[in-house]
């Protein structure tokens, strides 16, 4: 028979062991809670910064000048080439006194590599000039690029806004274009030369949170949510001074907005068409892409389903990120019925082209897709400006002919 003294250790070990795995599952809560709690609030704050603050982005001049002739200029290259260097798209290159564009690499060296140049406004630049490529590719001042505008001013429920206002029959259809978050109506020059080939006049705006502009407190995007009050003050400006409808082009987060406004405005049956370039349709399904292929700090394996999930419910918390309300793939999609031209290109990883590509299976017959392998994030033009262009000016002799 076991002593009194077994006895109790028997009692004790097995106390002991029943609390193991109470301690092993306040261990493992715990663990979650800080996974989870702490992953989400720095993952969230990671979604204010690369997707909801809305901040200059002014030219980078990382490259280095060390040839240049009217038809070719070359750079020093750096042991690890950014890809606008080694790129043969179509790009803007600007320096302190002047502009050009660059095209494909002619020649390359392990020290330099050529690109094909064209000298578009002031003077060219000299060996040890540094440059910026930009995506636009047309001078600061489209003037200097010999494209005629007036600065204009309209007013919304939220301020009084500049744009940029392009000749044109003030007594038809005009153009109203919605640039992406961080971007000006400078991005939009690359399209206008359809729209001004048929006398269509276009509106670039200012939104709010541009430079310059009214602006709300947080400085935050709500990707058309209360941007796309602003559009419908430049829709009541082109009908008060003589349009007879409007054809919206937005790009990225103007996309957004242009979409907002058909859902929400009391104008948009003055719409009469719509072209869209990578448009932002979920910035809740961006971020999960971006998620996805992002790594955890530390952790060799990518951001989890759940983690994203959290840091998305915290951004709604900590700064009002209105995920529903900017989801323009939900039910008021299928209303849509104007005709939409969507340019997109197939390696945009700020706005996955499965977003364009589900609108356009759901609405076909109003919705024109039209994609650009190699492209990505609004560099469709870029990549292939003679295909982009034809595409704009099929599609506006189609509706606004």
């Amino acid at each position: 028979m076991p002593s009194r003294r077994d006895r109790v250790a028997v009692v004790v070990d097995d106390a002991r062991t029943r609390r193991w795995p109470r301690r092993i599952g306040i261990a493992l809560t715990a663990a979650l809670i800080l996974f989870f709690g702490g992953g989400g609030w720095y993952f969230s704050g990671l979604i204010r910064t690369d997707a909801l603050l809305v901040e200059e982005h002014p030219p980078e001049y990382d490259f280095t000048v060390t040839g240049v002739s009217p038809e070719s200029i070359t750079f020093t290259l750096p042991g690890t080439p950014p890809a606008d260097l080694l790129s043969s798209e179509t790009l803007g290159v600007r320096w302190e006194d002047g502009y050009g564009l660059s095209g494909p690499v002619l020649s390359r060296t392990d020290e330099a590599i050529a690109k094909q140049f064209t000298l578009v406004a002031g003077t060219l630049p000299t060996p040890g000039t540094t440059a910026a490529f930009e995506a636009n590719a047309v001078p600061p001042d489209p003037a200097d690029a010999g494209i005629s505008y007036e600065t204009v001013t309209y007013v919304s429920a939220f301020g009084e806004f500049d744009a940029w206002l392009t000749p044109g029959n003030m007594a038809g259809t005009w153009a109203i274009f919605i640039h992406g978050r961080g971007a000006t109506p400078h991005e939009g020059i690359r399209i206008l030369p359809a729209f001004a080939d048929r006398g269509i006049p276009m509106l670039l705006i200012d939104y709010r949170n541009d430079p310059g502009a009214p602006a709300t407190d947080d400085h935050l995007a709500t990707f058309g949510i209360g941007e796309r009050e602003d559009l419908e003050g430049a829709v009541a400006y082109a009908l008060d001074h003589g349009a007879e409808g409007v054809v919206l082009v937005g790009y990225s987060m103007g996309g957004a907005i242009a979409m907002g406004f058909l859902y929400e405005s009391d104008l948009a049956d003055e719409v009469g068409a719509v072209i869209l370039d990578a448009p932002a349709l979920e910035l809740g399904a961006m971020v999960d892409a971006r998620a996805a292929d992002t790594s955890l700090p530390l952790l060799p394996f990518k951001v989890p389903v759940m983690l994203t999930a959290a840091a998305k419910w915290m951004a709604g918390w900590r700064f009002g990120a209105d995920w529903s309300g900017m989801d323009y793939l939900d039910e008021r999609a299928a209303g849509l019925t104007v005709p939409i031209l969507v340019l997109h290109g197939v390696e945009d990883d700020t706005v996955p082209i499965a977003l364009s590509r589900e609108l356009a299976d759901r609405l076909p017959g109003i919705v024109e897709l039209v994609e650009f392998p190699g492209a990505g994030h609004v560099r469709s033009w870029n990549v292939d400006p003679t295909r982009y262009d034809a595409a704009v000016a099929a599609f506006l002799d189609r509706v606004a002919g």
